[in-house]
């Protein structure tokens, strides 16, 4: 630092004498170098770039000539054979040194003095100073004594950095005087309430306390507040906008804002005038380029329009002292506008559409576009009211298309539920030879039914991605209260699906912390892959995606593996912490098939202790299934043209028989395909979709039959066998069906000593060779003897390549570790009271993972079988 205040002098030696004032003067200039002057020093000296290149140029050209000077004079000093001797060497160096002359670096001192305005340059020597300390202290640039070289490139691109800097908006102390000293004024525009403490009785007011609060901070423009997410909303937050969070926010507290300006009251609503155009282009100049021009001929229509028939468009601006600060354009509806919309949704379920028909001032209106300044969005549903009041309207609508960009307007209105159509055979029946009314001319279809034919094509349009939000004016006038307690549903089940929908219909209030836990996102994400496994009857891919789950539910694809009761945290697969103020598990029932053997689906990235991973097995409830099956992967090509591999369905439930056809559209041979059908239990949840042996059945196995699909009844899965890569070998299956009580003495068995088989003979199998072919002695798709079972039955092998389990159904290892773990009452499923609020007011269950404690089942049950 004391040469660097002084560059132009010579470096200190050690023990040299300083004086104090020298001292005093090189601290006082490393002070001064705060963040801004960093940045002022910086853009000095690129201001002027121009003349330091043309001064390092010179610089450079002069100590190039003087190394060749004094390399001539070196070899004119030299004599005869030492000359001799030495002219190859020099000749070798000499080609060195023009090397390194390529890199144009040049000594500090040389060259910040040949910078200075007494060597006629453009800079004075207190800047060069500042300049070398900033470099060396702030740059990453090596200038701790004069020998020290600099490029230009390298001190351009430290220059370039110091320009750049952010690194002021961090540093400092909280308890220092210079804390966020370094800030831009417009970062420290706010001021925060701490505490505010009223008297019941005199809640309402306590808005008038903000008015006084800004005028002790006359600079300030923005006052914060921050509570925790389960404290109740008081009546001082009413004048605050909640701030929404960042995706990786953990932050315990909700966020609050308001500005200054808003205390000052609402904007005011009125029609657009030719002079407010100018005003409104820049509140839309983030929109769409199609929603702009939109806008722009919606604009122009209006004022075009005589003012007494402004009746299909109205324009509406938002002022807010003498500045335009919103639009909404509204447009009236044809007349058969809402008898489609009701026939394609839900729309009486929301609407007494009787109340608003046959009166002038009555009737729907279509909300277009609409924009607000962030400053006055709280404002948001008592401007739509005052412009419906405007027009004399008592309804408004508005579809939005969802491959487009959504305005956040969607989140003050009610979003409405899409119709399922009926569903009809697609193949006609033949009509009779012989009818009565065969003669009968037909009638010429009227208006209202090709309006009708319209309005149920459109209902079956299943590529429909439009949505529809309503609300009245009398829901307008009713405040929504916000709910920002984080509420965390595990699994996206019919059940998770369905709380959720029910908790966002709820007209009086507004949830702000929904969380999903969907391993694999939703249904509709996966539309794009052919179909593998058997879907809901709750929900359709369009129909989940119109309800706008999406843009109102935070939908995180993770797996939760365990939950901490304490700090109110669900721990995700990847180690993540997500908070909760309320957890519901909804994660339904999983595949149990590989599970009893302690396996893993190969899809699934987290591996519960105890099991393992096993190339080519898989379960259906795998949300990564679709993507191992997808068609040209490399499962999938292996099962078409290698004609050692072969897949393997395994299960009696209708995702198994749904599997088959997903392998068939993907084009695997029929005879590569084999269906192993365990053993039939009636008292089996999940296992039959379909009495076993009816009808259906014998019709379904019959048309697999004559494809060539092997069908293999009334066979265990035991155990499984990897070759010498660990890839899925070999299935060993038991013949004939054990007892209840040996199966369950085989699970325990499994859970007790923690093996990775549930219960496995052992069994003389070639492990196949390096290229993983299964062994001569056991063909692909043929059932191998392989003696008698632990329990007294034949014991076969099976080979294939592929495992696709579709069975019985049980709870899923990493949510019984959750909720086991926990203390939480879990006897065969978990324990929930009549409010599905288990051990732990937190926490709560539904759907088929659950079961009611055993004081709210009904007495004498065996009078009601």
């Amino acid at each position: 630092l004391l040469w660097q205040a002084r560059f132009t002098e010579p470096m200190l030696e050690m023990g040299s004498t300083v004086d104090a004032q020298r001292i005093g003067e090189c601290v006082q200039m490393f002070r001064e170098l705060d963040f801004n002057m960093r940045k002022e020093v910086a853009d000095r000296i690129l201001e002027r770039w121009e003349e330091v290149q043309s001064i390092f140029e010179a610089t450079r050209e002069l100590l190039q000539q003087q190394a060749e000077q004094a390399h001539e004079e070196a070899q004119q000093t030299s004599t005869g054979e030492e000359q001799l001797s030495t002219q190859q060497p020099l000749e070798e160096g000499r080609e060195e040194d023009s090397e390194e002359e390529e890199v144009p670096a040049i000594p500090v001192q040389v060259l910040f003095k040949s910078l200075m305005e007494e060597q006629e340059g453009p800079f004075s020597q207190d800047l060069l100073a500042k300049m070398v300390m900033c470099l060396h202290w702030w740059a990453n640039l090596n200038l701790e004594s004069p020998v020290k070289t600099v490029s230009e490139d390298s001190l351009e691109r430290a220059l370039n950095a110091l320009k750049d800097s952010d690194e002021g908006l961090f540093v400092n102390n909280p308890n220092s005087p210079a804390w966020l000293a370094n800030l831009p004024q417009h970062t420290k525009d706010v001021f925060c309430i701490n505490m505010c403490c009223l008297d019941q009785a005199y809640m309402t007011q306590a808005i008038d306390f903000l008015l006084p609060a800004f005028a002790l901070y006359p600079h300030k423009d923005y006052c914060i507040v921050t509570q925790p997410h389960t404290a109740p909303n008081t009546p001082l937050l009413n004048a605050f906008t909640i701030v929404p969070p960042q995706p990786q926010n953990t932050f315990g507290h909700v966020l609050y804002l308001i500005h200054r300006a808003s205390l000052l009251g609402p904007p005011g609503i009125r029609y657009l005038e030719a002079g407010d155009v100018s005003a409104v282009e820049p509140l839309i100049e983030n929109f769409a380029a199609d929603a702009q021009i939109d806008v722009a001929a919606g604009v122009e229509q209006f004022l075009a329009s005589p003012p007494g028939d402004r009746r299909l468009k109205h324009v509406f601006v938002a002022e807010f002292d003498e500045q335009i600060v919103g639009m909404i354009m509204l447009q009236v509806p044809a007349e058969d506008a809402i008898d489609t919309l009701r026939c394609c949704y839900h729309l009486d379920d929301y609407l007494l559409l009787e109340h608003h028909e046959g009166h002038d001032r009555k009737g729907p209106a279509q909300l277009l576009h609409f924009t607000i300044n962030p400053l006055f969005q709280k404002y948001t549903r008592r401007l739509h009211q005052g412009a419906m009041r405007i027009c004399g309207k008592t309804v408004l609508f508005m579809e939005v298309d969802l491959n487009g960009t959504v305005s956040p307007i969607f989140r003050e209105l009610l979003q409405v539920a899409p119709r399922r159509p009926p569903q009809l055979k697609k193949a006609l029946r033949k009509p009779p030879k012989v009818a009565s009314f065969a003669n009968v001319e037909k009638e010429v279809p009227t208006e209202e039914d090709l309006r009708e034919k319209a309005r149920q094509k459109l209902l079956r349009d299943s590529k429909q991605t439009k949505a529809l939000s309503v609300v009245s004016k009398k829901l307008l006038s009713e405040t929504k209260i916000p709910v920002n307690a984080r509420i965390v549903v595990v699994g996206a089940s019919d059940c998770g699906l369905s709380l959720l929908e029910s908790l966002l219909s709820i007209p009086h209030l507004v949830f702000n912390s929904l969380i999903l836990l969907a391993p694999g996102g939703l249904e509709y994400h996966h539309a794009h892959h052919l179909p593998l496994v058997a879907g809901t009857a709750a929900y359709s891919h369009h129909e989940l995606r119109r309800i706008m789950l999406e843009l109102r539910v935070r939908i995180l694809d993770s797996r939760m593996v365990q939950i901490d009761r304490q700090q109110r945290c669900c721990i995700l697969h990847d180690g993540a912490m997500l908070p909760y103020d309320y957890l519901v598990v909804a994660a339904g029932l999983q595949d149990d098939a590989l599970h009893t053997l302690r396996i893993r689906s190969c899809g699934v990235e987290h591996v519960t202790d105890g099991y393992r991973h096993v190339n080519g097995a898989m379960s259906v409830a795998d949300p990564s299934i679709r993507d191992l099956l997808v068609e040209g992967g490399t499962l999938i090509k292996s099962l078409i043209w290698n004609p050692l591999s072969c897949a393997v369905v395994f299960g009696r439930s209708l995702h198994a028989y749904c599997v088959l056809q997903g392998l068939l559209m993907r084009k695997v041979p029929p005879t590569k395909i084999i269906l192993v059908l365990p053993p039939s239990d009636a008292q089996t949840p999940g296992q039959h979709n379909f009495r076993p042996g009816g009808d259906v059945q014998r019709k379904i196995h019959s048309i697999l039959e004559a494809m060539d699909v092997k069908v293999y009844e009334g066979y265990r899965l035991l155990g499984i066998q990897q070759d010498n890569r660990e890839r899925l070998k070999t299935l060993v299956l038991e013949e004939g069906g054990a007892d209840d009580a040996e199966v369950d003495r085989r699970g325990k068995t499994a859970s007790d000593d923690g093996s990775q088989h549930s219960a496995r003979a052992p069994v003389d199998v070639d492990q196949g060779g390096d290229d993983g072919a299964a062994s001569p002695r056991i063909k692909c798709g043929i059932l191998e003897d392989n003696g008698v079972s632990p329990n007294g039955f034949p014991q076969k092998l099976l080979a294939c390549r592929v495992l696709i389990t579709a069975d019985v159904v049980n709870v899923d290892p990493d949510i019984f570790n959750s909720v086991h773990g926990n203390g939480l009452v879990y006897d065969g499923r978990l324990i929930v009271d009549h409010n599905f609020k288990t051990t732990d007011d937190a926490i709560f269950g539904a759907g088929s993972l659950c079961e009611f404690s055993r004081r709210f089942q009904r007495k004498n049950a065996e009078r009601y079988p």
